[in-house]
């Protein structure tokens, strides 16, 4: 809270800016605040019951004020304007090369180890690279376009495909000497790692595939869930020893089979034969022969007889 409140005055005509400027130490952003108030909108700034907002070419912002504190009002609205319109005071001023100055340092020191995991900023880690690009860039005389692919790759082999890390990154003297599996050259840029990756995925890709060993894989996982289903939790080699026991009952029992069918083969046979000789009408049709046989020769004895 301000030591040395302003007092509020009759043409104040939104009270929660005036309430807002007592929560703000900064004498320029608390004349700021206490002028938005006062309805003194300059710089093209617009309030409403529950927005301010700022609208340009280049940068516009709308910031809901409706239903939130004075301390809330005093931080956020002050950020905004400040980064949306470029708004500075003599003590944002001080602060901002102080805080650039603690980052410098920071910097200075990272460098002086040579060890990228001491440089935390991602800004100061952009810096590297950017100059490593560049040294490669003029060591082998690379176009622009190419140095751009260069820094992408770069980037992308840190940030997006994380194919690499900080101990691959070795620095002298502060700066990026080199990358391990990081090519650069007149005739090559690559990242060795992800290049790799993506050949042996394409190989992969392009593998033949045998129908017979895939039905075979294919009846092997049935079988095995379905051993699962029916809790049946027999390992491998048992599985195996079982099949190639039923295996061999399954030949015993087809070898017992075709004796079987053999010996019924020729009982049927010796059957057949009985039943051919004693068959009642096998019977009549021998004794009718007979009887035949019999009046043929009582015939021809009675020709006899009459010739006589």
């Amino acid at each position: 809270m301000n030591k040395n409140p302003v007092k509020k005055t009759r043409d104040v005509v939104h009270e929660v800016f005036y309430e807002a400027s007592q929560h703000i130490d900064d004498e320029f952003w608390k004349n700021f605040f206490i002028d938005l108030s006062k309805n003194k909108l300059g710089r093209k700034i617009h309030i409403d019951d529950k927005h301010v907002s700022h609208v340009s070419k280049r940068m516009n912002f709308s910031y809901n004020y409706e239903g939130k504190r004075p301390q809330e009002i005093a931080s956020e609205l002050r950020k905004i304007i400040s980064n949306t319109m470029c708004i500075y005071s003599d003590i944002d001023m001080t602060n901002e090369a102080e805080g650039l100055a603690s980052i410098v340092n920071e910097f200075k020191e990272a460098k002086t180890e040579d060890d990228w995991k001491k440089v935390k900023n991602k800004k100061m880690k952009d810096h590297l690279i950017t100059n490593f690009i560049i040294n490669q860039k003029n060591k082998y005389q690379l176009k622009w376009s190419q140095a751009k692919d260069a820094y992408d790759m770069v980037t992308s082999a840190l940030y997006l495909f994380r194919s690499h890390k900080s101990a691959d990154i070795n620095m002298v003297n502060g700066e990026i000497e080199s990358i391990d599996d990081i090519v650069i050259t007149a005739t090559e840029i690559a990242n060795r790692r992800v290049d790799d990756c993506m050949e042996e995925d394409e190989v992969n890709v392009v593998k033949k595939i045998t129908l017979d060993k895939e039905w075979d894989r294919l009846c092997t996982n049935v079988a095995k869930r379905a051993k699962v289903l029916l809790c049946d939790h027999d390992d491998d080699e048992t599985i195996k020893k079982k099949a190639k026991t039923t295996s061999k009952k399954a030949t015993k029992g087809r070898n017992k089979s075709k004796q079987v069918e053999a010996e019924e083969d020729d009982d049927e046979g010796e059957n057949d034969a009985e039943n051919e000789v004693d068959s009642p009408d096998d019977v009549q049709e021998m004794e009718s022969n007979d009887c035949m046989k019999e009046e043929d020769e009582c015939d021809v004895e009675d020709e006899d007889n009459w010739v006589e």
